[in-house]
C-alpha cells in the first residue's frame, strides 16, 4: 500500500476513534466486522458489533 494511502487511512482511523470516545465512550462493544463503501463523492461505513456483558445482564433483569 502506498505510504500516502497508509497516512490517510491512519488519519481517518484516528478521527473515528476520537469521535467514538467523545460521543460514545460509554459503549464497550467489540467490532466484529466492518465494511467501507466508496460512493464516489462520499463514503459509507457499516459496522457489526458484539453485545456487551452489561447489556446481556440488563436484558435478564425483569
Amino acid at each position: 500500500m502506498p505510504v500516502e494511502a497508509q497516512a490517510e487511512g491512519r488519519e481517518l482511523f484516528m478521527a473515528l476513534l476520537e469521535r467514538k470516545q467523545r460521543h460514545f465512550a460509554h459503549i464497550k462493544r467489540f467490532i466484529i466486522n466492518y465494511e467501507v463503501t466508496d460512493l464516489g463523492d462520499d463514503w459509507h461505513l457499516a459496522v457489526a458489533s458484539s453485545v456487551s456483558p452489561e447489556e446481556i445482564e440488563q436484558s435478564r433483569q425483569p
